[in-house]
């Protein structure tokens, strides 16, 4: 049973009705009446709150037990107090579990948390009774906080630790955020150990904004690494109460490890596979192993030889290091000192063992010393030496076959601790042989280590005397014949060397050739001047001769001369001296013949010939030739030629005339046209002597030079992209050191016709003469080039055109108003584009206005702003003036803004700006432009939003067999946005079809039939109505299938005449039963406004303060059809401001066909001065007269088209 104190139980925080608590009080005292009287107790703890710890996620209760309970019971967390409900607000984990008839207020905690850790105080307030006392007890929830993590933190990311033997290292474990401190326990492997070196530190720390204090313990302990300690796994747990039920995985990750890796080097290695001492064959395959205990890291083995590196691939396991070198004994593994080292990262130096290899190999040859040749009975001395061999080889010599004893033998020592084996013998050189051959024998210990040498003497005997042999016999040989001359020499052992030479020159042969008994050798040449009497020796040489043998022969040959030489007296020819030209031909053998030829023909006259001794045996030969110098022969060729007829071949050489003169020019044209962006490159040929030409380039007599884009280079001009600039008058001069020439020659640039200058602003009087000009840069310029233009402006006889020089002159006679405006000046001489500018013509004349049927009125509503425009064209400046009912408006701040501005030379705009218009604005203005020539005015109305005027000049723009395209110009719009719909059908059928437009100005109507005549009529509407249909409907035929488009004759006319009868005809008949229907509805409404008025004046005065409804209807008469008439509710009251000169007497005649709305342009105030009769209801298609002016309105609230139907309507 739950007790029920003043703040838990709701109907104690309710104010009662104290009438209505009579009853209960006097129930009370009845019962207290019936009780008998005891004695008071003070309440007390029969159980009191105890101090708990529990986990993180249990659930904990804090009991609070109470005897003789009279007061309230609350409980408090850190002196926060939790409230006197089982469920405590904000503290959803938080409740009490009462039983009030025990006294039981137990604080349940479910599923606690770290926040949880506070001190609790069980609350109990005093009771009613008379000094009742409070009461309270406190008790402690420790919450248990496991660490948050277990880490060692000073290990690799593979959990590895690295340490050198016999070296010491610590180990650092890390229990964060637990509560209470945790104990951490170390472990090697799976035993637990706690070293002396052990410390361990806790530190307080605050968890976050709670305030709550958790432990961080530190615990390092330090080891002294041994081998035996290497890949061992230390462990660290942490020991917590609230980890007792804590899975094994947890535990796990609470349980960081770290494996130890003692790192240390690698034991000394030893080689197997060879003994010292033992001697190995050459050839023997050798394998030598080295091992070496493993360190840690293992051991990396290396082979060396003589200190050289050879080998470096091992193999390793956990206890050792091994690698194997295999090879092939030769001679270099010789004493030879093989090493095997042994190291790893942490080796000071490396480890090492090695071995020295004998190795037993014989020499690799043996090589022979001593004469070649020898003569008969002569005593010769050969020498035999072995190569390198180990141990020492013996030599045995054998002469033709038989062994000869007769040597010596020496031993010596060398590398690698092997020998080399020396021995010497001597014999007498038999006779009757040609030659003697002597063997050198090595013998080893092996019989396949023998190497032999043999030893060739030659025994000379002397050879024959030479014989030559010549081809020619004797005769002269021509220069450039393959000549050969053979030397033969018989006999001698051996044969005898044969050498060739030329003059005592040494000449090497072309070939030689040995025979078995003789030896020949042989020259081949190519015969020239050189060889005549030259004279050739063969001189045969043999070890036996102490003298050479030889023989001798002369050649005699016939040769050219290998050139001529020309030279001419004086050496610098001009006109008017006697020159001598000398042709001399170089040694020739005969001498040759000389003749001189000019233009193929032999020159005879004053010619003189002679000879004299040459080289080589031959003849110079000269041929001189007389001539008379003339600037003519400048460049004038004579031809040498010198003539062997032995040979019957000639040498020829030309001479060309260099005769002294100033430059002259070829022709060339005077005048050279370009087009501007073309390319230039000329080029003057001057010829002269001397040869060296200087230019000089000028243009229009100024010197001209390099630019950007010409270059201007000796007899060359380049220009780039040529400019107009670039014409002109060019002169070029040539000089050398004999005088100068001129050349000259015009550069015409043709290039676009621009008009780079014209008349402005040309103002005239009516009647004067008007004269326009434009200046114009271009080339070719002719009358026909240049036009001068207008649209829609017809050149007669009263212009007249005229160019003078670059100017384009045209003059208007007589002129008129209507020849102002811009006159085109077109030029167009072929090259590139047209250029034109225009030249603005004004003629004087009094002000016109330009009046737009859709612009003669304005729509603006009350509170809104209107803007009413007025355009005129004249000269000279018009200025605008506004008055409204014969007063002159100007601009006056918050309500008339006026703007003057010119649109062009002639035409200018006045805007009228009306700020906040109210009735009192709508209405005629007008407005007057003048100049000094006069003026004229026009009348701008300013009116309401309505529905839009009809548009205007309906007419056809194109028809085929199925479509037509009409066009029409927008009328007044009403103030807001129009769409249009067009209605057609045929002439023969009564029905027509409807198009719904947008606020486009043409449209094109397609499905129709071929050869079909159709009506068709278009209208206006916005969003407050339509306007009538067009008053004239449009007959339009369509053509045949497949023919041209073209407008229809009749496109502009009405319809027939017949059709116009019937049609006046039947508004005839219904304008007089509109007339009768007029009369009876004007009588009614007289007699009823009567009616009204008496009314108002009746209750003029008590009924002021009410606001009636009137709800009106307008009429829409869409061409006899009937539309569904809008209505809107709106306050009413009397108005009579309004002037009966605003009376639209046009608009009322067209009422038939428009909006009863049209015959009022103007809204009514908002301000109502006068009470209106009781509300009063029109209903149904009510037609009315044209004076009896009820409408609705939809009016503008402000300018952003915000619509208020609340306006005050009246009845005149």
């Amino acid at each position: 049973m739950l007790r029920c104190s003043h703040r838990t139980c709701g109907g104690r925080r309710n104010r009662r009705n104290p009438l209505r608590s009579l009853p209960q009080i006097g129930l009370l005292l009845l019962l207290f009446s019936c009780l008998r009287v005891t004695t008071f107790k003070q309440q007390e703890f029969r159980v009191v709150p105890q101090n708990v710890s529990a986990r993180e996620g249990t659930n904990v209760t804090l009991v609070c037990e109470i005897n003789d309970i009279t007061g309230d019971v609350q409980w408090t967390k850190d002196g926060l107090a939790l409230g006197y409900a089982a469920e405590i607000p904000g503290h959803p984990r938080h409740s009490m579990v009462i039983d009030a008839g025990n006294g039981v207020y137990n604080l349940l905690v479910r599923n606690v948390t770290i926040t949880d850790d506070a001190l609790y105080q069980c609350q109990v307030s005093p009771g009613p009774a008379a000094g009742s006392k409070p009461i309270r007890s406190s008790a402690t929830l420790s919450v248990q906080i496991p660490p948050s993590s277990v880490e060692i933190i000073n290990k690799s990311e593979d959990s590895k630790l690295e340490v050198q033997e016999n070296h010491e290292v610590t180990i650092e474990c890390i229990a964060r955020n637990s509560k209470p401190a945790s104990r951490i326990v170390w472990f090697r492997g799976d035993e637990e150990i706690n070293p002396e070196e052990r410390s361990d530190n806790i530190n307080e720390e605050t968890a976050g904004e709670t305030k709550l204090k958790l432990y961080t313990v530190r615990s390092r302990i330090k080891i002294t690494a041994k081998s035996n300690d290497n890949n061992v796994i230390y462990k660290c747990e942490a020991h917590h109460i609230a980890l007792s039920k804590a899975t094994p995985e947890k535990l796990e990750k609470l349980s960081p490890t770290v494996q130890i890796r003692v790192l240390y080097p690698p034991g000394a290695p030893h080689i197997d596979g060879y003994n010292e001492g033992d001697i190995l064959e050459k050839g023997t395959h050798v394998s030598l192993h080295c091992e070496s205990k493993a360190g840690n890291p293992p051991a990396q083995l290396t082979w060396f030889k003589n200190d050289q590196m050879i080998h470096k691939v091992y193999s390793t396991t956990e206890k050792k290091s091994e690698s194997t070198y295999s090879f092939t004994a030769n001679v270099s593994d010789n004493n030879a000192r093989f090493r095997c080292e042994a190291k790893n990262s942490i080796s000071p130096l490396p480890q090492y063992a090695d071995v020295v290899l004998s190795v037993s190999f014989g020499p690799s040859h043996v090589r022979i010393k001593g004469p070649v040749e020898a003569k008969q009975g002569e005593l010769i001395t050969l020498s035999c030496e072995t190569g390198r061999s180990n141990p020492a080889s013996m030599i045995k010599w054998m002469v033709n076959g038989d062994v000869e004893e007769n040597s010596t033998f020496v031993k010596m020592n060398a590398p690698q601790s092997s020998f080399i084996s020396k021995s010497n013998v001597s014999f007498v050189i038999p006779t009757g042989q040609r030659y003697v051959e002597a063997t050198c024998q090595s013998i080893g210990n092996s019989i396949s280590e023998k190497v032999i040498s043999t030893h060739k003497i030659n025994i000379l005997h002397p050879p024959g005397a030479p014989i030559i042999i010549d081809q020619s016999s004797g005769n002269p040989i021509p220069s450039g014949n393959t000549h050969r001359i053979s030397c033969v020499s018989t006999g001698g052992n051996p044969l005898g060397t044969i050498t060739w030479f030329k003059n005592d020159k040494k000449v090497q042969p072309s070939h030689t050739t040995n025979g078995e008994n003789s030896v020949s050798s042989e020259l081949e040449f190519v015969v020239n001047y050189m060889d005549n009497d030259a004279t050739y020796k063969c001189e045969v040489t043999h070890p036996a001769l102490t003298v050479p043998l030889m023989k001798t022969q002369k050649l005699k040959v016939l040769f050219l001369p290998d050139q001529l030489n020309i030279k001419h007296e004086p050496m610098h020819l001009k006109p008017g001296v006697q020159a001598t030209l000398t042709c001399e031909a170089t040694s020739s053998n005969p001498p040759v013949k000389m003749k001189w030829w000019h233009q193929n023909l032999q020159v005879t006259e004053d010619v003189y010939s002679f000879t004299k001794p040459g080289l080589y045996g031959g003849k110079l030969s000269t041929i001189q030739l007389t001539i008379n110098i003339t600037s003519e022969m400048d460049g004038r060729m004579y031809k040498c030629q010198a003539y062997n007829s032995p040979m019957s071949k000639s040498l020829n050489k030309d001479v060309t005339l260099n005769v002294y003169h100033k430059p002259t020019f070829d022709s060339y044209p005077d005048l050279i046209t370009y087009t501007e962006g073309d390319n230039i490159f000329i080029t003057l040929q001057a010829k002269g002597q001397p040869s060296q030409i200087t230019y000089k380039w000028l243009k229009n007599n100024k010197p001209l030079y390099s630019i950007h884009n010409r270059r201007v280079q000796d007899s060359n001009i380049n220009i780039t992209g040529v400019f107009r600039d670039d014409a002109g008058n060019y002169t070029c001069e040539a000089s050398n050191t004999e005088g100068s020439s001129t050349i000259w020659f015009i550069i015409s640039v043709k290039h676009r016709a621009t008009i780079t200058n014209t008349s402005s602003g040309v103002i005239v009087s009516q009647g004067d003469d008007a004269l326009l000009w434009c200046q114009i840069d271009g080339y070719p310029l002719g009358p026909d080039h240049i036009s001068w233009t207008r649209p829609n402006f017809f050149f007669d006889e009263r212009t007249s055109i005229l160019l003078k020089n670059t100017t384009s002159y045209l003059t208007i006679l007589n002129a008129t108003q209507f020849d102002s405006g811009l006159f085109y000046c077109v030029v167009n001489n072929g090259i590139g584009n047209e250029s034109s500018h225009s030249v603005m013509l004004i003629v004087e004349h009094k002000p016109e206005i330009l009046t737009m049927e859709n612009e003669s009125k304005t729509a603006s509503n009350a509170g809104m702003s209107a803007k009413l425009h007025c355009r005129a064209v004249g000269a000279p400046m018009i200025r605008f003036s506004w008055e409204r009912d014969g007063s002159n408006i100007t601009s006056i701040p918050d309500k008339y803004i006026v703007e003057q501005r010119q649109l062009n030379e002639t035409f200018y705009e006045s805007t009228l700006t009306i700020l906040q218009v109210d009735q009192y604005n709508y209405g005629d203005y007008v407005c007057t432009a003048s100049n000094k020539l006069g003026r004229t005015t026009s009348v701008n109305r300013l009116t309401v939003f309505s529905h839009p005027d009809p548009p205007y000049n309906f007419r056809l723009a194109n028809v085929t067999h199925n479509k037509v395209m009409l066009t029409w110009t927008p009328g007044f719009d009403g103030g807001e946005p129009v769409k249009y719909r067009i209605r057609f059908r045929p002439i023969e059928n009564k029905n027509y079809r409807v198009e719904e437009l947008g606020n486009e100005t043409h449209h094109t109507i397609s499905g129709l039939e071929p050869l079909t005549s159709y009506l068709f009529s278009i209208l206006a509407h916005n969003m407050y109505g339509e306007s009538s249909y067009v008053s004239q409907s449009l007959k339009v035929t369509t053509t045949k299938e497949n023919m041209q488009p073209k407008p229809d004759s009749n496109q502009e006319k009405p319809v027939d005449d017949q059709g116009m009868r019937i049609v006046f005809t039947f508004l005839g008949v219904f304008g007089g039963i509109l007339i009768l229907i007029s009369i009876f509805i004007v009588s009614y409404c007289i007699h009823r406004r009567r009616n009204v008025n008496k009314q108002m004046n009746n209750e003029n005065n008590d009924s002021s303060s009410k606001t009636p409804t009137i709800e009106m209807y307008a009429p829409n008469t869409y061409n006899g059809y009937d539309e569904n008439l809008s209505s809107i509710s709106a306050k009413s009251e009397t108005y009579s401001n309004v002037s009966p000169d605003y009376n639209d007497d046009q608009q009322q005649k067209s009422a038939e066909q428009s909006y009863l709305i049209e015959q009022i342009d103007y809204p009514f105030i908002n301000d109502c001065d006068h009470p209106l009769q009781p509300h009063v209801q029109y209903g149904g298609g009510l037609s009315m007269s044209s004076d009896q002016s009820m409408q609705h309105y939809n009016m503008h609230e402000n300018t952003n088209d915000r619509r208020n139907i609340g306006k005050c309507l009246t009845f005149r």
